[in-house]
């Protein structure tokens, strides 16, 4: 993996007293059907994907910032979160959540805390995702 931090960042870090660099490198998603979650993650989301292997189960899709990436559960013990664990970024989000009820997605009211906006929905696995303005 790329050192995504100079010398004089990673040095930075060391003083503050993180045990890792200080920053997250990607996100990961569990599904039993990697398949249909890639073509969902394309077709309702709007994602192009950067890599697939479906054999070794991941598929990377194109994003700005973090990796995200779809996997297939390695684990008999499927802990799925009953929250969101991210967050998608939305210039327009009445338009976000209005299409997203349009192309038959479970998605929740809005909610609102200070100046940021934003609503839960699910894919197609029940995964609680986030968008927020």
């Amino acid at each position: 993996m790329t050192n995504l931090l100079s010398k004089r960042e990673r040095e930075g870090t060391e003083h503050m007293g993180l045990l890792f660099e200080n920053n997250i490198c990607c996100t990961f998603i569990h599904f039993d059907n990697l398949e249909k979650a890639s073509n969902w993650y394309e077709k309702t989301l709007g994602f192009s994907v950067r890599k697939k292997d479906l054999p070794k189960g991941f598929v990377e899709l194109h994003m700005e910032g973090v990796n995200l990436t779809l996997l297939t559960w390695r684990s008999t013990e499927k802990v799925r979160p009953r929250h969101p664990v991210f967050t998608f970024y939305s210039l327009d989000i009445e338009a976000s959540h209005r299409k997203l009820k349009d192309k038959g997605v479970k998605v929740y009211d809005f909610s609102n805390a200070g100046s940021v906006s934003g609503f839960l929905f699910e894919d197609l696995e029940g995964n609680i995702l986030m968008v927020c303005s």
